[in-house]
């Protein structure tokens, strides 16, 4: 019963979600990984397409994508600037980590799912899209460095 209930659940989860994903189906979906910043990013390149993906607890939380290298990339190996993201690209990649909630435009470029557990946007040629949760951490993250910047002033 209990290898039933297992088979279940896994077909329910959206089978083309990214965010959510370990380093191993990751590593499946993309290649190989280049890591950085010790194992909480990993950074691929498939299909002409850049992809860091920030890990935290363990699972993607956060990914970007882009046409052009970004800064990371090794400036010798550099290929010519590309195009950027299509919106049809952009709509496919929100659509694959999206699950099976729907995407929602908040403004330009920049979207919420309709559970409002992940947000996206688009801005200088890379499209981010990250767990809500995730983003709530990093911000609190930002205000305790930030406070300590100013100490003593």
């Amino acid at each position: 019963m209990k290898k039933i209930l297992i088979v279940l659940a896994a077909l329910t989860l959206p089978a083309s979600a990214r965010i959510g994903e370990n380093p191993e189906q990751l590593a499946t979906r993309y290649g190989k990984a280049e890591l950085h910043n010790g194992s909480s990013e990993l950074r691929f390149q498939k299909n002409g397409i850049y992809v860091s993906a920030i890990l935290w607890n363990g699972v993607c939380h956060s990914i970007e994508f882009c046409t052009n290298p970004p800064t990371w990339m090794d400036e010798s190996a550099l290929p010519a600037k590309a195009a950027l993201l299509t919106e049809t690209q952009i709509q496919q990649l929100l659509a694959a980590n999206g699950g099976a909630s729907k995407w929602k435009e908040v403004t330009e470029n920049v979207w919420i799912t309709d559970d409002k557990k992940l947000n996206a946007f688009f801005s200088d040629g890379m499209l981010t899209i990250s767990t809500v949760k995730y983003h709530g951490y990093m911000k609190a993250q930002d205000q305790k460095t930030d406070s300590k910047r100013v100490e003593g002033f």
